[in-house]
């Protein structure tokens, strides 16, 4: 029998758990809040696990570990905060869900077939900026695709908005991957059968989440001229 390839792995995992992420947020309520507080409770455990691999000393370890552990708390609290508002929260976290899963894609498959010369060797060696500039474009393609349901805003500020929130995505895998390279690991786990632990699964949602939350005034309990 030959064996799945990694590819394959990946989209079925994807075609698996997409599903239950997109019911969740549709219905929102205890259901998205418990996925919310399932998520932070595994990625803080694999955070910890992570920050205790490697050669780093006690202190850094906790130097990691404590900023890490806070920074995934707030980010993944941000996104329950802006789902907590029926329609448009409902709204926006698809967007950001779509803007962010879009980029992931449209990252690995220009990366994968262009190539060319590295993002940052240092902290991601595989990651290219052929697949920087597919994940830009992906995301501002699906942002552009969400009229309908922000008819307030024009094509071309959602297009821009796509194209932000899949730029502080691939920030927040960049931040991911300089701890795991930090602390010699390759995967913040192996939950995720083709994609590695949680952490490796929503680096990138974490930011864009916090990015949101922040500018929509959810995660600051204010008033934002943008939303």
């Amino acid at each position: 029998m030959r064996p799945v390839s990694p590819v394959m792995t990946r989209i079925v995992s994807a075609l698996v758990l997409a599903p239950v992420v997109l019911v969740s947020v549709y219905f929102g309520g205890v259901w998205f809040e418990g996925l919310v507080v399932a998520s932070v409770f595994l990625s803080l455990m694999e955070w910890g696990k992570l920050c205790a691999s490697g050669t780093a000393g006690g202190v850094e370890r906790w130097m990691w570990r404590i900023p890490g552990g806070v920074y995934i708390a707030v980010s993944c609290l941000s996104l329950a905060l802006i789902r907590s508002d029926d329609l448009i929260g409902r709204n926006t976290v698809f967007f950001v869900l779509a803007a962010v899963w879009i980029a992931d894609s449209g990252a690995y498959f220009a990366g994968s077939l262009i190539g060319g010369p590295k993002l940052a060797p240092r902290i991601s060696p595989k990651k290219t900026w052929a697949g920087l500039i597919g994940a830009l474009v992906t995301a501002g393609i699906t942002g552009g695709l969400f009229f309908a349901l922000f008819p307030e805003y024009t094509v071309m500020e959602l297009v821009l908005a796509g194209i932000v929130v899949g730029g502080v995505a691939q920030l927040g895998d960049l931040a991911e991957s300089m701890a795991k390279r930090r602390f010699d690991v390759k995967d913040s786990g192996a939950l995720i059968p083709g994609h590695g632990g949680i952490l490796d699964r929503i680096d990138g949602l974490m930011a864009a989440s916090l990015l949101v939350g922040i500018v929509s005034g959810d995660l600051v309990d204010g008033i934002s001229p943008w939303f």
